[in-house]
């Protein structure tokens, strides 16, 4: 992230202290992303590396179907009708 500060204030403290009032920051693709590079070609791609509420649903959701089919067929393992 890059960023230019504008218009210093002097706080008026016994030390020199500065704070400034305006901020003017710009992203770039690797602040927001992670390249990856594969090793044994010239292939290269960015991973977005945080997690969104949508993506814990999803993987909440699907976590519960896998454990309920899992549970499913152990149940129809165990106790098979004869």
């Amino acid at each position: 992230m890059e960023c230019e500060f504008y218009e210093a204030i002097d706080l008026g403290i016994e030390t020199e202290d500065w704070e400034f009032t305006k901020m003017d920051c710009s992203l770039t693709p690797e602040d927001v992303f992670t390249l990856v590079e594969s090793e044994s070609s010239e292939a290269q791609f960015y991973l977005d590396q945080s997690v969104s509420y949508g993506d814990i649903l999803m993987i909440v959701f699907m976590s519960i179907f896998t454990i309920a089919i899992i549970c499913k067929w152990v149940g129809e393992f165990v106790f098979k009708k004869r």
